[in-house]
C-alpha cells in the first residue's frame, strides 16, 4: 500500500499534543462497568444511554447516579460558572436539539447536546469510588457553528493541583454520516476528594453531546505504568501517523525471547507489531497496543541535543532505554520510530524495505 501522510494534520497533531484518538462512531468494547449518558431532550436520546436534560437555561445541572460501578454511585454536577447563581435568561446551560438527516447509528447521540453560554463547563464528580476510570467525551456540532477546538483541564488524585490535558480538542461538524469527535482521558479517584473537569472554549457557546465513564475489570501495565490494551480497543491507542487514505499506525509493545518488553509500530493491515526484538528487526504476532495518555505529547528533539527529559522508556531491560519518536522522511511522510539512547540519539525507522535514521525528530514525553 502506497500512502502519503497528511502533513498539515500531522503538524497540528505534533504542535498541540493531540495524538490520541481517531474520530469514531460508537464501538462495542469489552468493558467491566460503563455509564453512558446522552445530553438531550425527550425521545432523542441514544438507546440504552442515560438521558440528561435541561430544557430551560440554568446555571448548573446535577444528577445522582445510583448503583453504578458495583458501588453506591456518585453525584455529577455541571456548572456554567455564571456570575450569578440565580436563574436568568442570559447565562447557563441547556440541552438543544438539531435534527440529523443521515440516518446513521450516531444520529441520536449527536442530534442533541448540552450547550453552555459562558465559554466553559465545570464538571464535578463527588463521591466517585476510589479507583481508575476512563472518561470519553463526545463533541459534535450538527448545524450550529461554534468553536472548532476546545481546552480541557482536570483535578484528580493524579493531578491535585490541576493539569491541562489538551489545548485543542477537535469538534466535528456536519449531518451526513457524522464521524463523531471524541476526547478520552484517565481519571484517578481517591474516594474522598471530588474530581473536577473544566472544559473551555474561545466563543461564548459550545456543545457536549454525551459521555461514557468506564471502569475496566482488568488493566495491563507496561514499563513506567504505561497501560497496554488489545487491538480491538485501537481507537484508544497512541497514534504514530495518519495517512491520506484514512489509515493509522499505532504504538505497540511486545516481548522478546527473554521476556523483556520492547516498543514497535502496528499496521492494522499486516496485523503485526514491527520493531527491534532480540537484537534484530522483527515482526511479532503476539503483542498489545500502547494506550494513549494525554499527560504526554510529541516534543521536538535532535540527535545533537537530545531531549529525553520526561520521555517514556518502553524497554524493560535493565540499563537500556527505548523512546518513541516521530520523524519527517525525505518523501514527506511522517513515520514512527525508536530512539536507542545507549547506542545513539537518532530516530531509528524500522519499516520493511525502508530502514534508516533521522537526526531531527519528535519524542513522546511528558507535557
Amino acid at each position: 500500500m502506497s500512502v502519503m501522510l497528511n502533513k498539515q494534520l500531522i503538524r497540528a497533531v505534533i504542535l498541540t499534543g493531540m495524538l490520541g484518538f481517531e474520530s469514531t462512531g460508537l464501538s462495542q468494547e469489552n468493558r467491566s462497568y460503563i455509564l453512558s449518558a446522552d445530553f438531550g431532550p425527550g425521545a432523542s436520546h441514544a438507546d440504552y444511554w442515560y438521558p440528561l436534560e435541561s430544557s430551560s437555561l440554568r446555571p448548573s445541572l446535577s444528577q445522582a447516579f445510583r448503583n453504578v460501578f458495583n458501588f453506591d454511585g456518585f453525584l455529577l454536577t455541571i456548572n456554567a460558572k455564571c456570575a450569578s447563581v440565580s436563574p436568568n435568561t442570559n447565562c447557563g446551560l441547556k440541552t438543544i436539539f438539531e435534527s440529523i438527516v443521515s440516518d446513521s447509528i450516531n444520529d441520536a447521540l449527536v442530534a442533541d447536546g448540552l450547550e453552555t453560554s459562558t465559554k466553559q463547563m465545570e464538571w464535578t464528580l463527588t463521591d466517585l469510588p476510589a479507583g481508575s476510570y476512563d472518561m470519553k467525551l463526545f463533541f459534535h456540532q450538527a448545524k450550529t457553528s461554534y468553536d472548532s477546538y476546545l481546552k480541557l483541564d482536570i483535578w484528580d488524585a493524579r493531578s491535585l493541583e490541576g493539569f491541562r490535558l489538551s489545548d485543542a480538542i477537535r469538534v466535528s461538524t456536519g449531518t451526513a454520516e457524522p464521524r463523531v469527535s471524541t476526547f478520552s482521558f484517565p481519571i484517578e479517584a481517591n474516594g474522598s476528594e471530588p474530581v473536577r473537569i473544566l472544559i473551555s472554549g474561545n466563543s461564548e457557546r459550545f456543545i457536549v453531546n454525551g459521555f461514557q465513564l468506564t471502569s475496566y475489570r482488568y488493566r495491563i501495565y507496561g514499563p513506567q505504568f504505561v497501560e497496554l490494551i488489545p487491538t480491538f480497543r485501537k481507537t484508544e491507542a497512541l497514534v504514530s501517523a495518519y495517512f491520506d487514505s484514512g489509515d493509522y499506525y499505532y504504538a505497540c509493545q511486545g516481548l522478546d525471547q527473554q521476556g523483556q518488553s520492547h516498543l514497535g509500530w502496528w499496521n492494522p493491515e499486516t496485523n503485526q507489531c514491527t520493531g527491534w526484538f532480540d537484537d534484530q528487526f522483527a515482526m511479532l504476532n503476539d503483542f498489545l497496543l500502547v494506550k494513549f495518555d494525554p499527560y504526554y505529547q510529541w516534543t521536538s528533539s535532535t540527535a545533537s541535543n537530545p531531549n529525553f527529559s520526561g520521555a517514556i522508556n518502553f524497554n524493560s531491560s535493565p540499563g537500556e532505554r527505548e523512546f518513541a519518536c516521530l520523524a519527517l522522511a525525505d518523501s514527506g511522510e511522517y513515520i514512527g520510530g525508536i530512539v536507542f539512547p545507549e547506542i545513539n540519539a537518532t530516530c531509528q525507522i524500522f519499516i520493511p524495505g525502508y530502514e534508516t535514521s533521522y537526526n531531527s525528530y519528535w519524542i513522546f514525553s511528558e507535557k
